[in-house]
């Protein structure tokens, strides 16, 4: 049933489940290849007694899940390649500073690193918490702050997320030496790709 809905729905033929994790009660993560060597992600929702696919990622690359805007997790499932050795997801905010309503707000520049040893984990789900949570959730919401220096009454910009994959020599990959596919995905639900960021990207 469910390499037959993912053929149907996503234009992929199935050669391989590799493993199904469970979220939660309603949020699955099936992990697959196609018989074209796509290393992919179909997510799905339980939802009005059936369960549903909300969306796939065949770009051997990563995804943000956003489940109920509280619980966040990490995604990915990579080709494996002998050049990749592992990969920084890297969590920004630019510096942000104006004034709004009459009143001064600042929220400095923000980056924050996590490590995947792909060489090791060529596929997984990880919860996203502590700062990551509070950085990608709260910061998010609306809320007037108030501190010894100024009042702050305009929300921080959204954290975008993006990776970086290394060499065994420590080095930064380029587009040249490891590609992943282009062959697209679809996503809702709360679902988000992470897209690759180059040197020249980083803060």
């Amino acid at each position: 049933m469910i390499i037959d809905h993912i053929n149907e729905h996503h234009q992929l033929e199935v050669a391989e489940i590799q493993e199904i994790i469970f979220l939660d009660e309603q949020h699955v993560v099936v992990f697959f290849i196609s018989t074209d060597e796509m290393y992919a992600q179909a997510f799905w929702k339980w939802q009005d007694n059936d369960w549903l696919l909300m969306g796939h990622n065949a770009m051997g690359s990563y995804t943000v899940w956003n489940l109920n805007e509280s619980d966040l997790y990490l995604i990915w499932n990579v080709l494996p390649d002998p050049t990749l050795s592992y990969v920084e997801i890297i969590g920004q905010r630019e510096r942000q500073y104006g004034t709004t309503k009459g009143n001064n707000y600042y929220y400095p520049a923000l980056q924050l690193t996590k490590r995947i040893d792909v060489a090791r984990e060529k596929y997984g789900v990880e919860e996203i918490s502590g700062v990551w949570k509070e950085v990608s959730v709260d910061l998010q919401q609306t809320s007037d702050q108030v501190d010894d220096f100024l009042t702050i009454s305009s929300p921080p910009t959204e954290v975008t997320f993006g990776w970086v994959p290394y060499g065994s020599n420590e080095k930064i990959l380029s587009v040249d030496d490891y590609t992943v596919s282009e062959f697209g995905s679809r996503f809702g639900g709360g679902i988000k790709p992470i897209f690759r960021l180059t040197e020249d990207e980083l803060q």
